[in-house]
């Protein structure tokens, strides 16, 4: 388990990525409990994570992957890879060197406790993960900075709705009741 943020400051934007139990880790906990905007890509799926983890993410989270599905046809693939394609192509196979890491762990051993061949990105060695966590959080601020402007000027009530069901199904999980996002499509 690990953090990865991109900050915009007035002249650059500061990259951060750092895994469970360290100090900076720490620090970055505290960043996601200040106010503020915030972005993520799939923010259920991240704030599902750090409230398992106690981790307390203030409020203000906007999500690339609702935005995208919003502003774009729905049937495309919207995963930070497809995306990164299409807006900045020259940093689409950031996940490539993470991929044959991960074959290669699975190829070599088994970790104990584990199913033979299982992984997860907490296997992959510190310089290949940190390099492809600081690039996946620089992605998701840039389809942010290019989505949200336009969502606020077309999509803006479609959107505001869509982050208030996200927020309720959350609270729903949080309560242990699952949100069967297959049927709810029906």
């Amino acid at each position: 388990f690990g953090i990865s943020l991109a900050i915009p400051t007035k002249r650059k934007i500061v990259l951060l990525w750092c895994r469970i139990g360290t100090s900076l880790f720490d620090e970055a906990v505290k960043l996601l409990g200040v106010h503020g905007q915030k972005v993520a890509h799939n923010s259920r799926y991240d704030l599902r994570v750090c409230h398992a983890n106690n981790i307390k993410v203030a409020e203000d989270i906007h999500c690339t992957l609702t935005a995208a599905r919003i502003y774009w046809d729905r049937r495309q693939r919207f995963g930070i890879q497809p995306l990164s394609e299409m807006l900045c192509p020259e940093l689409s196979d950031c996940e490539e060197e993470v991929k044959n890491e991960s074959r290669r762990i699975k190829s070599r051993y088994t970790r104990s406790g584990h199913p033979k061949g299982y992984t997860n990105y907490s296997f992959i060695p510190d310089e290949i993960m940190s390099k492809y966590s600081m690039i996946d959080a620089f992605l998701c601020l840039m389809i942010h900075c290019m989505i949200h402007p336009r969502m606020q000027d077309v999509y803006e009530e479609v959107y505001t709705r869509e982050q208030k069901v996200l927020r309720l199904a959350l609270k729903m999980e949080e309560q242990s009741l699952q949100y069967d996002c297959r049927r709810s499509l029906i």
